[in-house]
């Protein structure tokens, strides 16, 4: 039973590692499931439930005293900002009204949150990226870049409530509107990821690193927009007050969750572009060279102080069951890597990788030279011995 399993996943391992579209699929969810990303997931949306609330709060606050004299135009703003957040639908405006108390209390909230939120993002992009842990921001400017991220993110929100404001007006234009409305709202939220991922990586990427991703998550957020409210239309709308009332808080961590999720999953799509991270192997025995590349960059992700180095080393497959771990096995395998790292940096193009594959050359060269020093030290060592050794 055990071999026929054996054999039919070597036959879909075979499948998808020989189509490319499929075998780059393969590769985000391994990569997605290298990083845990349900567990990274899940910090973000826990952050994310802290902050959401207190800056649509804060949100609604200013726009009680900026258009106070105009209700219906407040009112309409409000509408479409909430529609971002289906869960939230019609709760904020009740909830406050102009009020200097609540301005106060949600900027101050706002400002807390909103920090927990974006740090958090940038220790599961850091982590996603493979940075090392020296290398990662300290608390303080850690913080800072949390306050340019939630500047970009205030400045986006208000443009894209200007834009989605344009949906439903009707009038003789009104589907060219509603598609202009659209295509500005994909094209805004490209550039919001594209920014966050910038700027929330201890990394300096590329904006064709970033691009894919921003593309994926734009793409993702969108329908995932028109699916929340629609889900919230149909369903909780026309649920009991209790249950309503309920839903409310699952709906929107549910719905945070995805949105991190989906986050998650259009990042890793640009770390397998960038490090070319496929086509990944579906079973252990039969590692790709995607496969070895990914463990370098775990391990190398690993190190916590400046000057550590953390060698990864795959033995070559063995012959049988007695063979010997020997020095001399351990130079042929560092020989195969260096002459792997030697393809991959003579295809290469994006600069970050190239100093990381020219760092594995030095430190594969590096290991070969001890292990032949051991080597003759060895053999020294065995002539030495056989001198000394009569006949009894």
């Amino acid at each position: 039973m055990m071999d026929r399993l054996k054999v039919a996943l070597a036959t879909v391992d075979g499948i998808q590692q020989g189509r490319p579209w499929l075998s780059f699929l393969v590769a985000v969810l391994r990569k997605a499931s290298d990083d845990q990303a349900g567990s990274l997931a899940a910090l973000v949306a826990y952050y994310g439930f802290l902050a959401v609330f207190p800056l649509l709060l804060a949100f609604a606050a200013v726009l009680g005293f900026v258009l106070a004299s105009h209700p219906t135009l407040k009112a309409h703003v409000l509408h479409t900002a909430e529609s971002s957040f289906p869960s939230l639908s019609g709760y904020i405006d009740r909830a406050v009204s102009g009020s200097s108390l609540a301005l106060g209390v949600g900027l101050g909230w706002a400002l807390w949150a909103g920090i927990g939120v974006t740090r958090a993002t940038e220790r599961v992009m850091n982590s996603i990226w493979y940075i090392p842990l020296h290398d990662r921001p300290n608390i303080w400017w850690s913080r800072l870049r949390g306050l340019l991220m939630l500047a970009i993110l205030g400045a986006t929100f208000l443009v894209s409530t200007a834009i989605a404001s344009l949906r439903g007006i009707g009038g003789p234009f009104g589907v060219a509107t509603d598609v202009l409305a659209l295509g500005g709202a994909l094209i805004l939220n490209v550039v919001l990821f594209a920014l966050a991922f910038r700027v929330l990586t201890n990394r300096a990427l590329s904006w064709r690193g970033v691009f894919p991703g921003a593309i994926v998550g734009a793409v993702g957020w969108t329908v995932l927009q028109n699916l929340g409210a629609y889900y919230v239309q149909h369903e909780v709308a026309h649920a009991s007050k209790l249950y309503g009332s309920l839903a409310i808080v699952v709906g929107l961590l549910a719905w945070i969750y995805l949105g991190a999720r989906l986050t998650l999953y259009a990042a890793e799509t640009n770390v397998v572009i960038v490090y070319r991270l496929w086509p990944r192997s579906l079973a252990e025995r039969s590692a790709t060279e995607a496969d070895r590349l990914a463990l370098r960059l775990q391990a190398r992700a690993a190190q916590r102080a400046a000057g550590e180095e953390v060698e990864v080393l795959f033995l070559p497959d063995r012959v049988g069951e007695g063979a010997a771990d020997d020095t001399a096995t351990l130079v042929v395998a560092h020989l195969r890597s260096l002459q792997t790292y030697r393809h991959e940096a003579s295809s290469c193009e994006e600069p970050e990788q190239l100093r990381l594959l020219e760092a594995n050359l030095t430190a594969e060269a590096q290991a070969i030279a001890s292990r032949l020093h051991e080597l003759i030290q060895q053999d020294d060592a065995l002539a030495a011995a056989f001198r000394g050794w009569t006949p009894g």
